[in-house]
């Protein structure tokens, strides 16, 4: 049972419950004292009762709107969870403006996949696992450019472990793993991965900042390579010849 859902209904029925008492009371209160006054005396016990009754009224109609105005102002939402993050993903995509296709995930291991193009362009899978369904996964490849390529192929092998090691040191500052590909030189893309726990806070906004971080991670893995290159370029034209 959803506990955060149903609990302005409990606590309107036991308003509700709470005011019919009183007026009760009230009302058997009076009907005593009717029968113990003069007619003028019980119309004014009347006219008490009225009024009593007026103010729980009021303070049952002030607690109640309490009771749901997170509700009415669409302050809050059911807790998100594993069983309707996916729902939600595609919702909250939807809602920004993204371009989505599901994608088959790698060994169709994955209760949840799908690929959503960001404005500028760029593209991040959203995936869930199956061996880790309390995660939702953010990965993305980037693309080397040509120009860059053909700058890291024609590197010397020293050259090589600098270039190397300065773009580990600048994929370390990412928020972001950084997956290089094996044996490979010069790589073709690199791959982004980041996982981000499925909790009961987590929201629209919270999807929209983990997507501006990836497109943020992207551009600067971009820039990572063209730094590192243009920095060897640089080392080389000090060099005495």
């Amino acid at each position: 049972m959803d506990f955060e859902f149903w609990a302005p209904f409990a606590v309107n029925f036991i308003i509700l419950i709470f005011t019919i008492l009183m007026w009760w009371s009230a009302r058997q209160q009076t009907a005593k004292e009717k029968t113990k006054q003069s007619p003028k005396a019980a119309v004014a016990a009347e006219k008490r009762l009225t009024r009593n009754v007026i103010r729980y009224a009021m303070v049952s109609v002030v607690l109640i709107l309490i009771s749901w105005l997170p509700y009415i102002a669409g302050a809050r939402q059911s807790p998100t969870t594993p069983k309707n993050v996916d729902e939600r993903v595609d919702q909250w995509a939807k809602d920004f403006g993204l371009g989505s296709i599901t994608v088959p995930s790698p060994a169709a291991d994955a209760y949840y996949s799908r690929q959503f193009t960001l404005k500028d362009g760029v593209r991040v899978h959203v995936r869930r696992y199956k061996n880790r369904p309390n995660y939702l996964e953010y990965s993305g490849a980037v693309t080397v450019s040509d120009q860059d390529q053909a700058a890291l192929s024609s590197l010397d092998p020293n050259q090589r472990q600098v270039v190397l090691d300065e773009l580990l040191m600048e994929f370390g500052k990412l928020n972001f793993g950084v997956v290089l590909p094996a044996g490979e030189w010069p790589p073709k893309a690199v791959e982004l991965v980041k996982s981000v726990p499925i909790t009961g806070d987590y929201n629209d906004s919270a999807f929209g900042a983990d997507v501006d971080r990836f497109d943020g991670a992207v551009i600067v893995t971009v820039s990572a390579f063209r730094l590192a290159i243009d920095r060897r370029k640089a080392a080389e034209d000090v060099k005495p010849k």
